[in-house]
């Protein structure tokens, strides 16, 4: 039962007056049930620790778990002098552990901590590491006594460990129950479930017509396999942990997944109604923060349209509640938020709704915290709103710019890089990035880099890298002023990085050779191009550039590794960054294994913030050569087209209008036939990307109509196989880099054409003499693409 503020002051009034009229001998030992009402009426964490120091010898186990659910509760858990309090609360409870609790006391000890938590966010970093260590030690001493009490254990008390567990940022917060009905569940950096996981649970509470319990397992399940860092929503930077690692480390059985959130899909649409607007926010967000699994991409495909499905039925839903202002089942800001990011996180178009967002938050923002309009922001611009049905959405992102510039020093370095991407893409007016820029160099000149901790350097990098790459997009003739700016900074972290890796892993020898070249059947990566801090690779087709597997060996059919052939010429013990799986192993960037080329490896943390400084600011020059289907036009010189892509997801890549921003430029070299004058049509062609999305090439020329020879993603099942027949792989060879070395000078890598895809080439007949004499001249040095002449 909830009282109104109203009664409750009242009744506090009233115990306090009863207690006080006490005789002093029962004031100082109050009854058990005096004791609770006194708890319960505390309205400070002080005087919570007031009762402790005045009655600890009477306290029983549910009143320590009381304290802890109050202090949890509590909106004043800020400051220096609050911080010791959370140590006697959790010493209290920890001491009465011995005791036999019962379940829903466990769970509710979970789910007090995660408040607790969350509340020292806003304590001093120093602070904050000293009390949250007692904070997990009394969670997994609580977790492994639910899980030992699991038989005892009902959904309620399931759903509501799991939910903590999932908020818990401590991956050693782990929990394993047999709830009743069958079924295990383990959560933490274990095991997740194998048939009564949280996508179980969810599927029984929701057939016994329990919504908030379906949408409340649901959201812990998402944040507990989302354990990944969003690294900078158009930036190239790959600092982070991929999905597919995460779900597979934890257990997660990525083929069965789709199966289970399919049966929990088909309950809960026919109950959306019953949803309130937390409801209907949270449930959206736990699909589209559920984790991407590699299934096979029919199972995908239909998943994915079962998703799309929910999300139409929780627009519709949603819609009227958000008409509803000043009811009691509209929508408060943090849900608007939360609705808004999930229908961008997965994906989906919903016009309507967003323009029914747009006209209930404009008059609103002032209450959005700074999270909020970053996550509101960020879901407009990743949809592309910039102008819905009627004015509404235009006017409330003009708003989000104007409050955001009010409060700009209380964002995080998350929430600036964000706003600065979502600006980028809406195309915001110069100045605002003037304003972001300068908070972002002010934040980076006062970091302190010996006080930094490695995640804390990660963080900072990676959303300077997407605050550049913002700057670069909308306006690219001042980025050089920021990178300029930005650059001491970033190399200074990276130096820090690289003395802490070495004093933790010491030196180590390094290999002058590939071992196990003899075991190979295909050609190997080769060396083209090394300085004392980072090196080009050619890598043959075959090989994918892997930041994930170390230590895994491929399976028969896979590509193999190419961490498996640097760590074979040089030691991560002398070269940490290359078994850092977060900071990509060093690798600035990929290449689809079908396709062959240069690869830029760094071997240092200082060479590889400089190097994706570079590429997030265009610096970094990366040529191709493709043979396509078709004659290309000789006009064509650029596609412009927008990808998306379900991250974590086996799917190809699709051409939509609220993808990332994409730009490919291109030159005709040749046109040739394959079988005579009645043959197949090719066209021999130069590329040139100018940003760096996952199968950008392929899908751009395959958008214009051109696949490319050998593509089995992008082209029918039918083309590949009748090219399997004469080109092995897929033709794409990136044939050129050109980047600067840490001292400034300049560098460029070039790779030939391998000897299969000559003998492609010397198959085809070229259309007329400028075709021959560019196939003839590609055979032997691919011109570089300054040098490259269009055949018109």
């Amino acid at each position: 039962m909830c009282l109104n503020p109203h009664v409750q002051g009242v009744t506090r009034k009233l115990v306090v007056r009863s207690f006080s009229a006490l005789p002093q001998r029962l004031r100082a030992k109050p009854s058990k049930k005096e004791l609770t009402l006194l708890i319960h009426q505390t309205s400070t964490s002080r005087d919570i620790l007031e009762i402790i120091r005045a009655h600890k010898d009477r306290l029983d186990a549910i009143h320590a778990i009381t304290c802890l659910w109050k202090l949890g509760k509590l909106k004043d858990l800020k400051g220096t002098a609050e911080v010791s309090d959370y140590r006697a609360v959790i010493s209290l409870v920890d001491g009465h552990l011995k005791d036999r609790i019962a379940t829903r006391g466990l769970s509710n000890i979970l789910v007090a901590l995660t408040y607790i938590n969350d509340a020292l966010q806003k304590s001093p970093v120093s602070q904050r590491q000293s009390s949250r260590g007692p904070v997990f030690k009394l969670a997994r001493r609580a977790a492994s006594l639910l899980s030992s009490q699991a038989e005892d254990a009902n959904a309620h008390d399931i759903a509501n460990a799991a939910w903590a567990a999932a908020r818990a940022t401590s991956p050693s917060v782990c929990l394993t129950c047999q709830p009743q009905g069958g079924g295990h569940l383990r959560l933490g950096d274990r095991d997740l479930g194998n048939n009564g996981d949280l996508a179980n649970i969810t599927y029984e509470e929701t057939m016994e017509g329990s919504a908030s319990a379906a949408y409340r397992d649901l959201w812990a399940f998402a944040r507990l396999c989302r354990r990944v860092s969003c690294y900078g929503h158009g930036c190239t930077a790959q600092v982070r942990t991929p999905l597919s690692q995460v779900t597979r480390s934890e257990g997660v059985d990525p083929e069965k997944q789709h199966g289970r959130l399919i049966r929990v899909l088909r309950p809960l649409i026919p109950k959306l109604t019953a949803f309130s607007a937390q409801g209907l926010a949270n449930l959206a967000w736990a699909f589209a923060a559920a984790p991407q699994s590699s299934a096979r991409s029919s199972e995908e495909r239909a998943f994915r349209r079962k998703v799309e499905e929910l999300f139409r039925a929780v627009a519709e839903t949603s819609r009227p509640k958000l008409q509803a202002a000043g009811e009691q089942d509209a929508f408060n800001v943090q849900e608007m938020s939360n609705l808004a990011w999930a229908f961008a996180k997965a994906g989906i178009e919903a016009p309507e709704l967003f323009a029914a967002l747009a006209a209930a938050a404009h008059p609103r923002l002032e209450e959005f915290t700074t999270q909020n309009l970053c996550n509101f922001a960020w879901a407009f611009a990743s949809l592309s709103v910039s102008a819905g049905p009627g004015a509404g959405a235009s006017g409330v992102l003009e708003g989000v710019a104007v409050e955001a510039s009010k409060r700009i020093s209380d964002f995080n370095l998350q929430g600036l890089s964000n706003l600065v991407w979502a600006s980028a893409v809406l195309g915001s007016k110069i100045q605002v990035f003037e304003l972001l820029a300068k908070e972002l160099t002010m934040r980076l000149d006062a970091a302190d880099v010996n006080v930094l901790s490695e995640p804390e350097v990660t963080d900072i990098v990676r959303n300077a890298l997407g605050v550049v790459w913002a700057q670069h997009f909308a306006h690219g003739a001042e980025v050089k002023k920021l990178v300029d700016k930005v650059k001491p900074k970033l190399r200074e972290l990276g130096r820090r990085m690289d003395r802490a890796a070495v004093q933790e892993c010491g030196e180590g020898e390094e290999s002058s050779e590939v071992h196990g070249k003899e075991e190979l059947c295909m050609p190997v990566p080769t060396v083209v191009l090394q300085r004392s801090n980072c090196l080009v690779i050619q890598k043959p087709p075959g090989w994918q550039v892997d930041q994930e597997k170390l230590g895994v060996e491929p399976k028969l059919g896979e590509p193999r590794r190419l961490t498996s052939f640097v760590h074979h010429i040089l030691s991560p013990s002398r070269w940490p960054l290359l078994a850092d799986t977060e900071a990509g192993c060093g690798f600035v960037h990929r290449l689809d294994a079908p396709c062959s080329g240069l690869i830029l490896l760094a071997k240092t943390y200082e060479a590889y913030y400089d190097l994706l400084l570079q590429m997030n600011s265009g610096q970094v020059v990366r040529d191709y050569i493709v043979l396509c289907h078709g004659w290309v036009p000789p006009t064509q010189d650029t596609i412009a087209a927008p990808l998306y892509w379900a991250e974590g997801t086996n799917l190809p890549s699709e051409v939509r209008h609220y993808g990332k921003p994409s730009v490919t430029q291109v030159k005709v070299l040749a046109h040739a036939r394959r079988g005579g004058e009645a043959g197949l049509q090719f066209s021999l062609v130069a590329v040139r990307i100018l940003t760096g999305r996952r199968h950008q090439i392929r899908i751009h020329m395959a958008h214009a109509g051109h696949c490319l020879v050998g593509d089995g993603k992008y082209g029918s099942q039918e083309q590949f196989l009748k090219d399997k027949e004469w080109c092995s792989q897929t033709f794409l060879h990136r044939y050129h880099l050109g980047f600067s070395f840490l001292d400034g000078t300049f560098a460029e890598a070039h790779a030939p054409l391998p000897t299969d895809l000559v003998a492609v080439l010397e198959q085809l007949c070229p259309r007329d003499a400028c075709s021959a004499a560019a196939m003839s001249a590609s055979t032997v040095r691919i011109p570089k693409w300054d040098e490259c002449q269009v055949n018109m």
